[in-house]
């Protein structure tokens, strides 16, 4: 009887892991936006607070799969560990994929000879790339 409750209880706490979570994480970006948010050349309603609101979001959001898997794999929850393992595998390889991509768009383009603008003089003004000297 005994281990039936306990593979109840750890069925419970990885529950609710899971719907705070699901729950949790979208409300701490709405929170973020709603006290952060600010029309061009407006103040944010309350910057602090959206900053703090923006952390709790990145932890519960980055945190929670990670608390969940640990939790699983401590109770002998294989089915926590799969859900738990793959979710924050896919946050991960979604991080990873957002920082390659931002580190390509940093390597130029373009490969080759600097280009050479071919305008004519008249039109050269409005060419980008294009200098009129003299």
């Amino acid at each position: 009887m005994g281990s039936n409750d306990t593979k109840r209880t750890g069925s419970t706490v990885l529950f609710l892991i899971g719907i705070i979570w699901l729950v949790g994480t979208p409300l701490m970006l709405m929170l973020t936006f709603m006290y952060g948010f600010a029309l061009i050349g407006g103040e944010p309603r309350n910057a602090q607070l959206s900053d703090i609101f923006g952390i709790a979001f990145l932890v519960l959001g980055l945190g929670a799969p990670v608390v969940g898997f640990l939790t699983a794999f401590v109770m002998g929850n294989k089915t926590g560990v799969v859900v738990y393992g793959l979710i924050a595998i896919i946050i991960g390889a979604v991080l990873l994929r957002s920082y390659w991509s931002s580190k390509l768009k940093d390597r130029p383009v373009y490969r080759g000879e600097t280009p050479v603008c071919t305008a004519s003089l008249d039109r050269a003004s409005g060419v980008p790339g294009c200098q009129l000297i003299g």
